[in-house]
């Protein structure tokens, strides 16, 4: 498995499979600070004279966990729930097509999904964190088993995915997706069951990774879907032409339309424990209640262009990133500011609020990821 406790000892292998080795913080440049950044600064250099050259007032801000790793930008970040054994992982999906799985309060690296010839825009667990979906630019998407990290089944489409998640209510066997083709599917994907939790040879497992070009219309669109999602079973939220439709699986009618202010929508998920919709447009932070849709809060942040956000509502604390410079930003939700995140060396294009509420993940045009404390 590749979730066990890995060792410092890299086995490089030609296989597709994800390379067994932990490598944390910039590349061990930084000693002694538990994977972190630290900068210190003094108050005070009379008080070190004073006190026999020891300097009582130096203060050591910790700074955060810095994973490296992927080699271009990175869209989009997602953490499971919390899985049977207590654990978190966090799952990054690249420019570079190949996404990564990570434990979600260290962040080191535990494996490479391999298989993607494209861009790779969205990922998603299912609930128990057994299986992942990934969209990509390749006209496919691609459903993983996330414990071996073997490709079980792959989804061809006409043009770039950009969403893909497991249909809630559906247990693992039904993925919608959306993307530039105008149009959402839905997949049934039990036939690769059978590849699932196999125990035969991985090379002949993917080999024998299921092949799926037939797929159930749900609606198509007459631009592309550019963010999809569910709050609830049998609802599909798109993101379409500057506006929110939520449409109906079983019927493929638009149930209701949520307004951005007719600005692009340029991120969209739900609050670390699932009570908020949160979606960024414009220069505006939209949260709608999971349950009902309706809108609860429209906050329009500085003026600047929201890149991403993520919303701990439990702490009534978001987090926003922005195109237009290079940090994370804590507002309340007044919109004031509390604080402000440097450390990214390119704009902040995706955040996602760990289920502890402890920390919270940013991913960087820089091509890194960084995992704050709260």
């Amino acid at each position: 498995e590749i979730r066990g406790i890995m060792s410092t000892t890299t086995t490089t292998t030609t296989n597709g499979k994800p390379k067994r080795h932990r490598k944390r913080n910039g590349g061990g440049k930084r000693k002694n600070t538990g994977g972190r950044n630290t900068s210190s600064s003094s108050s005070s250099n009379s008080s070190s004279s004073a006190n026999g050259g020891k300097d009582e007032d130096v203060k050591t801000e910790i700074g955060p966990i810095i994973c490296p790793g992927h080699s271009r930008p990175v869209p989009d970040l997602c953490f499971s729930k919390v899985v049977e054994d207590g654990r978190v992982f966090l799952l990054s999906s690249c420019l570079d097509g190949k996404p990564m799985l990570r434990d979600g309060e260290t962040g080191d690296w535990i494996g490479t999904f391999l298989g993607h010839n494209g861009a790779v825009w969205s990922s998603r667990f299912n609930d128990d964190a057994t299986r992942v979906v990934t969209a990509a630019a390749d006209y496919t998407a691609k459903l993983w088993d996330a414990v071996t990290g073997d490709e079980v089944a792959s989804m061809t489409h006409n043009h770039i995915v950009k969403a893909a998640f497991f249909a809630l209510g559906e247990g693992d066997n039904k993925i919608v997706t959306g993307g530039h083709d105008k149009t959402l599917r839905l997949w049934d994907v039990e036939a690769a069951s059978s590849v699932f939790g196999n125990e035969e040879d991985s090379e002949d497992k993917k080999s024998k990774a299921v092949q799926l070009t037939e797929s159930t219309i749900i609606r198509q669109f007459e631009k592309p879907v550019t963010h999809a999602m569910s709050t609830q079973p049998n609802l599909v939220i798109a993101a379409v032409n500057n506006e929110l439709q939520v449409v109906d699986m079983r019927s493929g009618e638009v149930a209701m339309t949520l307004s951005t202010d007719k600005a692009a929508v340029t991120s969209m998920s739900l609050s670390a424990r699932g009570e908020t919709l949160v979606v960024s447009a414009g220069a505006k932070v939209y949260l709608f209640n999971a349950e009902t849709l309706a809108v609860e809060s429209a906050m329009d942040l500085d003026k600047r262009p929201i890149q991403c956000a993520a919303y701990d509502r439990e702490h009534g604390l978001l987090y926003t990133g922005s195109s237009a410079e290079l940090w994370v930003r804590v507002y309340d939700t007044t919109g004031a500011n509390l604080d402000m995140k440097k450390g990214h060396h390119g704009p902040v294009r995706t955040i996602a609020v760990h289920p502890s509420l402890k920390q919270y993940a940013s991913g960087s045009e820089d091509g890194t990821i960084r995992l704050w404390d709260c």
